[in-house]
């Protein structure tokens, strides 16, 4: 019985090594435990159970212990633990829970309330975000006004007449500027040689802000509508966020207390132009959300697509009924915008300045600034106005290029139509050759005829020119560009970039297609890079079956410039109208004549008639 004692003491010695701080560490090296673990379990073979029970008996514990731990069988199998006052399951690995699960490459939350990201108490939404509400910097907004002084006689003192105007700001600008400075320039008649010595007088929103103010340097015909040159004064950072947060009007003026000077107008001003620049100090918040390398889809809940919200010009996305102004980056490129805007659009640059005309004098609607280049193909160019011809180009086949701020693929409807045609623009040579216009206005033949693309232009009957036949007779009136024809035009399908169609393309050509997305047809163009019978290649790969091919894109796409047309019109009419006054003129004369000749006629019958009796009369004897 001794023996066996020993015998189990000393394997149970073997087995569990246990040091003088009562750590307990199981493995097959004789490892000592890690110093901050009571248990440790070591192996590269096998693992550790923990008791398995079913629910039952699970249930049965009695007073379990806190943090007890147990690997349920039954109902829902998992690990569970002991919370205190109920099992848990563990890691969501037993039943619905709150806690996020992983399930292959995604992970998902089970919860049927609100997740909060950034906030404890998520009320707003399914998704509840909060920021910090920390700035990561801030930009600055930058807005000008002008006031017109005349400034009176000069007389040292003030005339009572100051000059006032007023700047509209928008709405989130004024309400989240942290700071704005205020610096005043002048121009126009200001002091030097010609001018007058300035002393200047400026009121913001009925508080003065300086007086007493000069400038310095040379004179300067500066005002808003010549672009030239301001000068600085004193005030160049003045603190103005007191006197104009939150206002989105603001009223501004100016008095010219003058001084001694050469009584007269230079730059044709005898006052000054104040510039007014306001300048907004707008912090950028750190992002609540950021998305690097992706996109966001959004969804009405009609499920049509529309997208309820629009991105304010602070990019702060705001609600709205219906589609919005939302300026989508398509994949392709292309920017697109929902179906409505209520604002004013600029594209191409920042908006007209039109705080000098009044509080609501935007030039229009929509308003495009800017242009590109782009060539104008062809021999015989003419570029024309509604006053006349401001230049032709007579270059061969040299691409000459011009600035274009719009191009539109098919027509264009309005109420009018205003052309740039002011005498001070252009270089006049001469009164066009009427007699000539007309010869020319004879030889053009007026042509009936249908548009091979059905579908987009109809099948009515069209009456106007061919541009080849009037290239022969009026080259003026042609311009070529580049442009698709429908020589194809047909359906087809398309199979890693082989579409089977029979045509004349050659490798290097350049064709327009329409595919289908969205029950939308979307344009593209596509470059030729094979070509075998009875089907051709293209660069790109179309993820489509199905595609509709209209036709090669060509260079000489002949195009007629109607207003040209219009104008030879009017020159022929005009020669018409000088012909007919001519033969006017002359059928009046005619008139004149016949009377004349009648009343000779007249004479003469009754001379013959008194003849007639005297010869009667000596018969008769």
């Amino acid at each position: 019985m001794k023996q066996s004692f020993i015998y189990i003491f000393t394997l149970l010695f073997l087995i569990f090594h246990i040091d003088i701080k009562a750590q307990v560490g199981i493995n097959s090296d004789n490892s000592t435990p890690h110093t901050s673990a009571m248990l440790d379990i070591k192996s590269t073979q096998k693992g550790m159970l923990i008791p398995r029970m079913t629910e039952t008996q699970r249930d049965n514990i009695s007073t379990p212990a806190t943090g007890l731990l147990i690997f349920q069988t039954d109902n829902t199998p998992g690990f569970y633990y002991y919370n205190g006052t109920s099992w848990t399951a563990v890691g969501g690995s037993g039943g619905t829970d709150s806690d996020w699960t992983i399930n292959g490459n995604n992970i998902y939350n089970a919860n049927s309330g609100n997740i909060g990201i950034g906030t404890n108490t998520p009320t707003l939404g399914k998704l509840h975000i909060k920021g910090s509400g920390n700035n990561a910097g801030s930009y600055n907004v930058i807005y000008k006004a002008y006031v017109y002084e005349s400034a009176g006689n000069f007389t040292g003192a003030s005339d009572g007449s100051p000059g006032t105007a007023n700047l509209e700001i928008p709405s989130d600008i004024a309400n989240n500027a942290s700071s704005v400075s205020l610096a005043i320039n002048l121009g126009g008649n200001i002091n030097g040689g010609f001018g007058f010595p300035v002393n200047l007088s400026v009121d913001l929103e009925g508080t003065n802000i300086g007086t007493g103010i000069t400038a310095s340097g040379s004179d300067t015909c500066g005002d808003p509508n010549n672009g030239g040159t301001y000068i600085s004064t004193t005030i160049t950072n003045y603190d103005a966020s007191a006197l104009v947060s939150g206002k989105t009007s603001l009223n501004l003026s100016a008095e010219d207390f003058g001084g001694s000077g050469f009584a007269g107008n230079y730059c044709s001003y005898s006052g000054v132009w104040v510039e007014y620049v306001f300048t907004y100090n707008i912090a950028i918040q750190e992002p609540a959300i950021a998305i690097e390398n992706g996109t966001m889809r959004m969804d009405d809940f009609a499920g049509n697509g529309n997208i309820p919200l629009y991105l304010d010009n602070q990019g702060d996305i705001q609600t709205v009924g219906g589609s919005g102004p939302l300026m989508v980056h398509n994949p392709d490129g292309s920017i697109s915008m929902q179906d409505y805007i209520e604002q004013k659009l600029t594209i191409g640059g920042k908006p007209w300045d039109t705080s000098i005309f009044s509080p609501s004098g935007a030039p229009a609607s929509l308003e495009v600034r800017g242009g590109y280049q782009r060539p104008l193909y062809g021999g015989n160019i003419r570029e024309y106005d509604s006053i006349g011809v401001v230049r032709t180009l007579s270059n061969g086949h040299i691409d000459p290029l011009d600035y274009f701020s719009i191009h539109a693929e098919f027509n264009i409807a309005g109420g009018n139509f205003f052309a740039h045609s002011d005498k001070r623009i252009k270089d006049i040579i001469g009164v066009s050759n009427s007699t000539i216009d007309l010869n020319t206005l004879s030889k053009i033949n007026i042509t009936d005829y249908k548009y091979i693309d059905r579908k987009a232009k109809g099948n009515s009957t069209v009456k106007k020119v061919i541009a080849q036949e009037l290239k022969s007779v009026y080259p003026e009136a042609v311009n070529l560009t580049r442009k698709s024809i429908p020589n194809i035009y047909e359906y087809a399908k398309i199979e890693d970039g082989w579409i089977n169609l029979n045509s004349d393309l050659s490798i290097g050509d350049i064709i327009e297609f329409y595919v289908i997305e969205n029950k939308k047809e979307h344009l593209a163009t596509a470059q030729i890079v094979a070509v075998e019978k009875n089907r051709f290649k293209i660069h790109t790969n179309v993820n489509h079956n199905n595609i509709f091919v209209y036709g090669k894109v060509v260079d000489d796409f002949h195009v007629v410039d109607y207003d040209a047309l219009t104008t030879l019109n009017i020159s022929s009419t005009q020669e018409l109208l000088k012909r007919v006054k001519q033969l006017e003129a002359e059928n009046k004369k005619l008139k004149n004549d016949n009377q004349v000749l009648n009343g000779n006629l007249n004479r003469m019958e009754k001379r013959l008639e008194s003849i007639e009796l005297i010869i009667n009369q000596s018969a008769s004897k």
